[in-house]
């Protein structure tokens, strides 16, 4: 107590004393009757035992506050005791955990247009409906430029015409080839034999009678020779001899020496073609008989090549002109299917959204927009619209891996449009992906009942769907920083409990499900118990 200072309970006492104490004159002395005022003397005895039942009270009090500052004083001296550590007991109640997952509305019917074509890829827009417009199946989404396709098939069928007439013509051919190449390759080997049969005669026979004639000509001639000189020597000896005139003589004798002298000639003759027979002519058609014996085998060997692959090379043609045609054809009808194709009708009825939906979204709308004006083009085997009857609808929603064992097929939820608060619509999982569609995520499919205020729910709006996943009413739990898990048994857990006597003890516990917020306690705790706010670190 700091000095010059009352404590608060003195001072109220004594003023309370004071109050009630009988008024005493200034100057005269306590205790003595003169200068009391009647009034006083009248109230002596009464306020004399009231003022000194004041007068003890203070004193008392007086006394209490000199034993509270000398307990202060004494408190004071003393070490301060350690601060209880924060703690909270276990309590009892309802633990629940719930999933809200994001999703998106989906119709269940939808057809998406998309052109195919096998030949044609020019897809020049000239009109499209809007998007958002509503339409009847066949009515007309898309009007197409024409022009260059319908040139391109009138093409297309001229040169399938002429490839038409060229397998004709072929075939034909072919048959002729079949017809005429074994009489070919008859008349080829017969031409070979026949040649050779030449040749064996030439060299077997012909050829030595040939050089037997040459030198049966050239002794021929020898012996006329001989024959008309020695005629003549016989008839000039006779001459001498007889006695004829003179003029016959002379006649004879002329004669018999031309004759001698042609004879003569006719054997220089004949030496002369006997000599060129043996050293040029024979060898000369030697040669050429030879040599045309072995063109013709060549020829022959030849004529069995050619021959026999001409109708095997006319048939290979065939085939080509056949597939030539077969694929002109095609390619006519496959132009023709897509010409037909880019007559594009609505397959249903329904709402017209551009772009296709991925996940329910129609991401692509935008771009798609731009294609779909007047001289924009169309890619091919890209869907640029899709055909959607907004009724029924369900919710395609994404689901983290974490929540998994929480949300499986029948789980009944409420599903909430984003756009529109006050509705709420029940949503029951149809379905949950077996395999994740992204990392982390699975993907839910949520079927929705049509209720009051799904009217105004049209496919792509978003929302979000909440499930109750775990309930229990009557659980015992903790936050979660009171519960410790073993560093090398993530499978045990310890709380530390807090006993009367102030001392802690770790006490193992068996839990269940847990949030950000608690605990679920299966085993040793009860409710009730004191337990340390934050489990201590194990060190």
């Amino acid at each position: 107590m700091k000095p010059g200072k009352l404590p608060v309970a003195l001072t109220l006492t004594a003023f309370v004393a004071l109050f009630l104490a009988p008024v005493v004159s200034i100057g005269a002395p306590a205790g003595d009757g003169a200068g009391k005022s009647p009034t006083q003397e009248s109230k002596s005895p009464a306020a004399k035992k009231k003022a000194g039942a004041a007068a003890k009270k203070a004193e008392s009090a007086k006394a209490d506050d000199k034993k509270a500052d000398e307990k202060k004083a004494d408190a004071a001296e003393k070490p301060a005791a350690e601060p209880k550590p924060d703690t909270v007991e276990v309590e009892r109640g309802p633990f629940k955990i719930e999933v809200e997952l994001s999703g998106v509305f989906e119709a269940q019917k939808t057809a998406e247009i998309v052109l195919r074509p096998e030949q044609w890829s020019e897809l020049k827009v000239l009109d499209a409906v809007e998007h958002g417009a509503t339409v009847k199946r066949g009515d007309l989404l898309v009007t197409l430029d024409l022009e260059n396709i319908d040139r391109q098939i009138a093409d297309l069928r001229t040169d399938l015409r002429s490839k038409q007439l060229g397998l004709k013509l072929a075939e034909q051919q072919l048959k002729t080839l079949e017809a005429v190449t074994p009489m070919e390759l008859a008349a080829a080997e017969r031409s070979n034999r026949e040649v050779q049969e030449d040749l064996d005669y030439y060299l077997e026979t012909e050829r030595p009678l040939n050089l037997k004639s040459a030198e049966y000509m050239l002794k021929s001639a020898e012996f006329r020779k001989e024959y008309a000189e020695e005629e003549l020597r016989q008839l000039e000896k006779m001459y001498k001899a007889d006695e004829l005139t003179e003029e016959t003589e002379e006649i004879i004798l002329k004669r018999a020496r031309f004759q001698a002298e042609m004879s003569r000639f006719s054997y220089e003759l004949s030496k002369i073609d006997h000599q060129r027979l043996l050293e040029t002519d024979l060898p000369r058609r030697d040669r050429r008989i030879k040599e045309s014996a072995k063109l013709a085998s060549l020829l022959w060997q030849k004529a069995r090549v050619t021959l026999s692959a001409a109708p095997k090379q006319q048939r290979i043609l065939v085939e080509q002109q056949r597939v030539a045609e077969e694929r002109a054809r095609q390619k006519l009808d496959e132009l023709l299917a897509d010409r037909e194709a880019m007559r594009v009708t609505a397959p249903i009825g329904g709402v017209v959204y551009y772009g296709q939906a991925t996940r329910g979204k129609f991401s692509s709308a935008d771009s798609i927009a731009d294609d779909l004006v007047r001289g924009g083009s169309l890619s091919a085997n890209k869907v640029f619209m899709t055909i959607v009857q907004p009724r029924p609808v369900f919710v395609r929603a994404t689901l983290p891996e974490k929540e998994l064992e929480y949300v499986t097929a029948g789980l009944k939820g409420a599903v909430r449009p984003t756009g529109f608060s006050d509705v709420r619509l029940t949503g029951i999982v149809e379905r949950v992906s077996p395999v994740p569609i992204s990392s982390g995520s699975f993907e839910a499919r949520v079927t929705v009942a049509a209720e009051e205020g799904s009217e105004a729910i049209m496919p792509g709006m978003t929302c979000k769907v909440e499930f109750l996943g775990y309930v229990k009413k009557a659980a015992l739990t903790l936050p979660p920083k009171a519960v410790g898990t073993d560093p090398l048994d993530d499978t045990k857990h310890y709380v530390m409990v807090l006993a009367k006597d102030g001392k802690q003890k770790k006490r193992p516990v068996e839990v269940g499900k847990q949030t950000d917020e608690a605990v679920e306690l299966l085993k040793g705790l009860k409710e009730g118990d004191e337990v340390l706010a934050e489990y201590p670190d194990d060190k």
